[in-house]
């Protein structure tokens, strides 16, 4: 059930980035429409088995709890229906058809009470006429020391 986990991790981080709360403005009309798509389906499935407040919690607050939460919802309605796995992979299919931006992160939400030293951070993007790279995001220390970035797309 390894690709279960992958897909339904997958779809939660695509439902609540944040291009998704800007309305789409950096990804095409197609792919925005076809995440559109998947999130009703997962409504409607969730409405069905009742559980249809973790998607609604989530959404009012992604909280990292929140989307965890579900997250595991996602992947129980997965390991449970088949049929509904196979939707949420067709669909997930055709966004990554449709969007050949590719998305590196490297640090991101991460806390400590201690400081951070980074030595150096290199993102390259090859072979794709977009990308979208972020080296540090939601970084809380008590210092942060970095060396050298390098972002190529």
């Amino acid at each position: 059930m390894e690709t279960i986990t992958i897909t339904a991790t997958a779809i939660t981080t695509l439902i609540f980035t944040k291009a998704i709360e800007q309305g789409g403005r950096r990804l095409g009309d197609v792919v925005y429409n076809k995440i559109d798509e998947l999130v009703k389906l997962i409504h409607t499935k969730f409405k069905k088995e009742g559980v249809e407040g973790k998607i609604t919690k989530a959404q009012k607050n992604p909280s990292e709890d929140n989307k965890n939460k579900f997250a595991c919802e996602l992947k129980e309605q997965m390991e449970d229906d088949k049929e509904f796995t196979q939707q949420l992979q067709e669909i997930i299919k055709q966004i990554k058809t449709e969007d050949k931006t590719v998305y590196q992160k490297v640090l991101s939400n991460i806390t400590t009470t201690k400081s951070l030293k980074i030595k150096e951070i290199e993102q390259e993007a090859r072979n794709s006429s977009k990308a979208e790279q972020t080296a540090l995001e939601n970084v809380q220390a008590e210092s942060v020391d970095i060396g050298k970035i390098s972002q190529k797309g």
